[in-house]
């Protein structure tokens, strides 16, 4: 997923500001415009994906945490990722190479398809959750169930966060499917594309481990790189 929001705030909005820029200028670069529609679609549809399959990891570690220890397997994780992966590079072919309605009725479904999967993943959790706290005092959880419980309200955090960036964007797209143009539909994709960069300032602020280890990748790569280029930094 970090690797997905990395594309889609390096690649995808730098190529969308120029793409702006050339349009503002009454300047068509059809390499850009395509490039970025490659890279924009792709992407998303990457961290959408991914926040499916955290979701639904989420769960099973929760909801079933016997169970899921002979469920979640590394060969079923690198299968994940690989669908994870696959689909999006599928979807931003097809959305250069089909009709612009077809594949934005099919992108409202899929991402409709997505966040109903991420609903019914988070409502069994907080049902689990919230039946394990009337059963165990706050006193009496362990280290380890507190930590759980901190990441999984981290990532519902994400997911409510997700919804607000993408609705109007999936609304215009569903409403005019065959003309995804106009300063609405600009606006709109930017929030949505706004959403990845979000994603590590929530868990920034929610997590300090996360923040720490941000932080020490920061000064190897401003720090130690400065003073000297064959230093090494490691990161846990």
């Amino acid at each position: 997923m970090a690797v997905a929001d990395l594309m889609v705030t390096a690649l995808g909005q730098r190529l969308l500001v120029a793409f702006w820029g050339l349009h503002v200028n009454r300047e068509c670069n059809e390499p850009v415009s395509e490039t970025f529609r490659v890279v924009g679609n792709m992407s998303c549809s990457a961290s959408v994906l991914h926040l499916c399959f955290i979701s639904i990891d989420r769960c099973l570690l929760i909801v079933r945490p016997v169970q899921s220890k002979a469920m979640r397997t590394l060969k079923r994780f690198k299968l994940a990722l690989l669908i994870a992966w696959i689909v999006p590079v599928i979807y931003g072919v097809l959305r250069m190479s089909v009709s612009k309605r077809a594949t934005s009725y099919s992108t409202v479904i899929a991402a409709a398809i997505c966040y109903l999967t991420i609903i019914c993943c988070y409502t069994l959790i907080i049902f689990k959750v919230w039946n394990r706290d009337g059963v165990h005092s706050h006193a009496r959880q362990s280290a380890s169930q507190l930590v759980e419980r901190r990441v999984t309200v981290t990532v519902a955090i994400v997911v409510v966060v997700f919804p607000i960036c993408w609705i109007p964007l999936m609304y215009l797209r569903s409403a005019y499917a065959q003309s995804n143009v106009g300063v609405a539909y600009n606006w709109a994709r930017t929030l949505a594309l706004s959403n990845s960069a979000m994603n590590p300032w929530i868990y920034c602020f929610r997590m300090e481990a996360f923040l720490t280890n941000y932080k020490r990748l920061l000064k190897c790569g401003f720090g130690n790189n400065k003073r000297d280029g064959s230093a090494h930094c490691e990161v846990n």
